[in-house]
């Protein structure tokens, strides 16, 4: 029997759901997210922004919207094409690029990078895989650029162990059945899975390739301030800029 390449939960949902993605109620405060981004920017239209984990293109597009010239990223085709037809259809011009985020082929390219919402990082299936992600946004970013990166907040969830359905303490990962509508219709469901992490261990992962984290502030999704980070908080924001020196980060990163 033919080796198929496995396919993870992420590619399953994100090229059925489609336009239902939508739906979920943690999609509605992008304004207020990207009102965030852009203070954050100090309002500079000259950065050239790279959206890690895409999606459909709701941060990407706006950001368009407010004149940032922004590449948008994803694996999955139909989440791209959703994004490429609505800026179309406002006459905006993002760049859409589909790829791993694991093997991203930009090199010192980019001023600032966002990864928000779990749109790549910790939801890879192990840790070497998340900390690709974070090798590859590195790579992608100037000597000097930042990140803004959503992580999911490890003591929320030793607090809140019943907001999965199992947990993984020693691995600090999370199961859950996601129950999902395609965009013809059928109800569907699969076993989902999220990494959380600690800020001193996002720290740790961070310098491993060539990054300091700056700042982390508590965060819910639709209300992005810099509030301080604290226990009951489900996720929290980051903050971080590459080094000026060019480096390469190592190829075993654990």
């Amino acid at each position: 029997m033919a080796n198929r390449k496995k396919c993870f939960w992420y590619e399953q949902v994100y090229e059925k759901i489609g336009r239902n993605y939508f739906d979920y109620d943690y999609t509605k405060g992008t304004k207020q997210e990207v009102d965030f981004i852009v203070d954050l920017l100090e309002h500079d239209h000259s950065q050239k922004i790279l959206d890690v984990g895409c999606g459909p293109g709701r941060h990407s597009v706006e950001l368009a919207r407010r004149g940032f010239h922004v590449v948008g990223v994803d694996l999955s085709q139909r989440f791209l094409q959703i994004a490429r037809d609505t800026a179309q259809s406002e006459h905006l011009d993002p760049d859409w690029v589909r790829a791993d985020a694991r093997h991203l082929a930009f090199k010192n390219s980019f001023d600032w990078a966002i990864c928000l919402c779990e749109g790549a990082f910790g939801i890879m299936d192990s840790d070497e895989g998340n900390q690709k992600v974070l090798a590859a946004i590195s790579s992608s970013l100037k000597p000097g650029g930042k990140l803004l990166l959503n992580v999911l907040n490890a003591s929320f969830i030793f607090r809140h162990p019943e907001n999965d359905e199992n947990v993984d303490v020693k691995n600090c990962v999370g199961y859950w059945t996601e129950h999902y509508k395609t965009e013809n219709g059928h109800q569907q469901s699969v076993q989902c899975s999220n990494r959380y992490y600690t800020f001193p261990e996002i720290q740790l992962r961070l310098q491993m390739v060539d990054m300091q984290a700056l700042d982390a502030w508590g965060c819910i999704a639709g209300s992005f301030h810099k509030n301080e980070l604290k226990a009951d908080d489900f996720e929290f924001l980051v903050l971080a800029q590459k080094s000026t020196a060019i480096f390469s980060a190592p190829q075993n990163l654990l």
